[in-house]
């Protein structure tokens, strides 16, 4: 419907889409809660669309509960205890418009409710001015409209129209999920109906029925190509996640057919669109809704305008409520920022020490063989090497064919404690093979601290290149506690360019019941919304030693079902939680992958190595040096700071600062010789125990 038959509906009458072969965008604005109060203006103004309704200011509504906002939701709603006087103004209600207008770009908004009832008309509508509302009027229909969500007196399903100048129509036959109603978008012709389709495949994209099923996302892009609009129920398995859980960064190639398709074939974008403004509205009657054709035939009781003069409990649903809105500006079309990692060629081989052992043996059979056939090649083939290089599924392989080697009896006195350490490893590399091959998501747990440092490659490879059966990766930040909150915002921001991340913060570890997590609802939303419905999930929960695997699971659960302690490796073994209906998870040993530099000995190779171990991935007493850990940890952290913290005067070294604090903290050896060893390990105990502060930045 057009600007002057505005009624009832999302009607989103803006400029939006970028092309129909999709593109990648990073979101510019993020309206939720309270923030659309500074995103939007409250307008008392007269009724385009000349409905029984009172549009009142931001202070009036508030005054009289037609709207509310908390941290994570919006609500606009009519007044529904008033009976009016015929003569008198018409119902309260509220309108508001963006305070931006936008061009090509994209929108997305998470509805949880919008209004029903029998003589309102809700819309969204982004009317187009040249650059302020009060133009709008005397751009429209020139500057174009398009109707997002529209319906009226809760007839469903959803429909999508546009609304031009003359000389813009839509081809009969589309790609699209709807059906054609109209091809002529001229809104001077059919008594301005614009061009439109039915969401004839989706019976509750609209109305009631919507309400029921939990509401869902519209969605728009627009380019100059083509606009387009989407519309994904709350229970649909085929939700995009970056729709789903708000993400940072939208790839629109990835949203499938849309709901309803407007190409530019007989119809110039470009010249019949302008800027939009975003306005939601809830009116009654009008020249839609309240027209006796359309109300008749709704089967709603008298007249439009008696029935809502007389029948205000009749509207205790006529309310929107969002989550939230996502505007994706033009200048964020393609993202230079990629929203995925894809690797063409494995990483490589962890330096597990069986496996180098075998492949520098596998290496001399190679060059015996290939002597005799040097003449035939002189140079490596290098993708031959790279493709030979295991994903993690065969190096699950290769350390379980290694077991088997091991299981005899040791040939050596030193040989016992070794070998039981490469078993350990070997079991965990199964371990986690299995989890991933077992879950249909996979958790991945990062230190709030250190994410960087705590990602692992090769997981998430191994789970994108098994996204085709279904597997999704997710991150999550754990620890969030422990780092200044606007740290954690950029690396959330960071994270999201590849990968859906949620913050977490897992309770207490003393408790024992009655866990209680702020960030854990979240999750479990999360996870709730990729189970489809009347089936289970397996949710795998997998990271380094001491990054919060057992704690995070604790917290979802609400009790003490995985054991949990301060020191790296207390997980052993797999351990499945029924974390409740239809959601099972799966805790998981810690494994590090060592990718570090071969030559430990260089200063390098020392210093990559001890920044491993600050990850507090193996226990205090197990590193063998120590003190190239400190010197890693002095290296991130003020020298001021540690002056505070041990009561140390100024320090040049590290060997320097290691024996100031040996002398002052007692820690001799005899004869009166500071004991840096001790003193470096107890200085690792306090960085592990968070006595140090730190935190990183995400790359630039």
């Amino acid at each position: 419907m057009g600007i002057c038959l505005l009624s009832r509906g999302l009607i989103f009458a803006s400029l939006l889409r970028l092309a129909f072969a999709g593109a990648v965008y990073t979101v510019c604005d993020t309206i939720e809660g309270h923030g659309f109060y500074d995103a939007f203006n409250f307008e008392a103004i007269a009724d385009p669309t000349h409905g029984r309704v009172n549009y009142v200011d931001c202070t009036t509504a508030k005054k009289l509960g037609l709207t509310v906002a908390t941290s994570n939701s919006f609500i606009l709603r009519a007044d529904d205890k008033t009976i009016l006087s015929p003569n008198g103004p018409g119902r309260n209600s509220v309108r508001i418009r963006s305070n931006k207008a936008y061009t090509t770009h994209v929108a997305i908004f998470d509805v949880n409710h919008m209004p029903e009832g029998c003589g309102l008309a809700a819309s969204d509508d982004v009317f187009l001015a040249k650059a302020i509302w009060e133009t709008f009027e005397a751009d429209w229909p020139d500057s174009g409209e398009v109707d997002i969500v529209e319906g009226v007196n809760n007839i469903g399903p959803n429909q999508a129209h546009l609304h031009t100048g003359p000389n813009c129509s839509i081809p009969e036959t589309i790609d699209q999920l709807g059906t054609v109603l109209t091809t002529n978008c001229d809104a001077a012709v059919n008594y301005n109906s614009g061009c439109g389709s039915s969401f004839n495949y989706a019976p509750k994209s609209f109305g009631p029925e919507f309400n029921q099923a939990g509401g869902g996302w519209f969605a728009v892009e627009r380019t100059n190509e083509h606009i387009s609009v989407w519309y994904w129920g709350r229970q649909d398995w085929s939700t995009p996640i970056d729709v789903r859980i708000g993400s940072y960064v939208i790839d629109t190639s990835r949203w499938g057919t849309p709901s309803a398709y407007f190409p530019n074939t007989d119809c110039d974008i470009a010249s019949h669109f302008g800027p939009n403004n975003i306005i939601i509205d809830l009116t009654f009657c009008g020249d839609w809704a309240g027209s006796p054709s359309i109300y008749n035939a709704s089967g709603c009781p008298s007249t439009c305008v008696d029935f809502v003069n007389n029948n205000p409990e009749a509207f205790s649903g006529a309310y929107f409520q969002f989550s939230s809105i996502l505007c994706i500006g033009p200048e964020s079309h393609k993202s230079a920022v990629p929203q995925r990692i894809r690797l063409k060629k494995d990483p490589g081989i962890p330096k597990l020490p069986d496996l180098k052992h075998r492949n520098v043996e596998k290496q001399k059979t190679h060059t015996v063989c290939d002597n005799s056939d040097a003449h035939l090649s002189t140079d490596p083939d290098a993708d031959a090497v790279m493709a030979s290089e295991p994903t993690l599924s065969s190096l699950a392989i290769l350390a379980s064919t290694a077991q088997e080697e091991y299981d005899g009896p040791p040939s050596s006195a030193s040989g016992p404690s070794q070998k039981t350490k490469e078993q350990m490893r070997r079991h965990y590399v199964r371990a986690l093979h299995k989890v991933i091959d077992e879950s249909d998501i996979i958790v991945l747990v990062l230190d709030a601290r250190d994410p960087e440092g705590c990602r692992s490659r090769l997981v998430e490879e191994e789970v994108r290149r098994r996204e085709s059966e279904g597997k999704r990766l997710v991150f999550v930040l754990n620890k969030i506690d422990l780092v200044p909150r606007e740290n954690a915002q950029q690396w959330l921001r960071f994270l999201r360019h590849s990968t859906p991340t949620l913050p977490f913060r897992s309770t207490a570890s003393n408790q024992r019941s009655n866990l209680s997590s702020a960030t854990a609802p979240a999750l479990l939303r999360l996870l709730k919304a990729y189970k489809p419905t009347a089936q289970s999930i397996t949710v795998g929960v997998v990271g380094f030693p001491n990054v919060g695997k057992s704690s995070l699971i604790n917290s979802l659960k609400r009790s003490k079902v995985c054991a949990v302690a301060a020191r790296a490796g207390h997980t052993k073994e797999l351990q499945t939680v029924q974390l409740e209906r239809g959601i099972k998870i799966i805790d998981s040993p810690g494994v590090v992958f060592d990718e570090e530099n071969d030559d430990q000995g260089t200063s390098s190779g020392r210093l990559q190595k001890g920044s491993v171990l600050l990850r507090n991935v193996i226990k205090v007493e197990d590193v063998q040096d120590p003190i190239a850990v400190v010197e890693e940890i002095l290296s991130r952290t003020e020298s001021g700071t540690l002056q505070r913290i041990y009561n140390l005067p100024e320090f040049s070294s590290t060997l320097e600062f290691l024996t100031m604090f040996a002398l002052s903290s007692g820690r001799l050896l005899k004869g009166g010789t500071p004991d840096v060893l001790s003193a470096a390990r107890q200085v690792l105990m306090d960085w592990n125990q968070q006595k140090i502060p730190y935190f990183s930045v995400p790359p630039m």
